[in-house]
């Protein structure tokens, strides 16, 4: 439970200082849009990955497709991490 409460108040904390940062940067008459796509890819990107491991438990076992969600969010965040980097390293 505490885990979930920090990942939480983190999250949430990310989600709403990117939405401040990004929606000055758009007209009045554009940020119902902007605001559109942002949940639109916030929500997708959390529900298609459990919909695909829902569909992987039944023929792969739930352990395997915990630990094959956990490699895919380790490898996708080392990437964020790797691309951060290199836009760092190139100022």
């Amino acid at each position: 439970m505490a885990g979930g409460l920090i990942g939480g108040v983190g999250f949430g904390a990310s989600f709403s200082g990117a939405l401040r940062t990004i929606a000055p940067l758009a007209q009045p008459h554009q940020r119902a849009g902007l605001f559109a796509a942002v949940y639109l890819v916030a929500y997708l990107s959390f529900g298609v990955p459990a919909i695909i491991a829902g569909l992987l438990i039944a023929p792969l076992g739930l352990l395997h497709t915990v630990l094959g969600y956990g490699v895919a969010v380790i490898a996708t965040a080392a990437l964020g991490l790797l691309a951060q980097y290199r836009i760092h390293t190139r100022r």
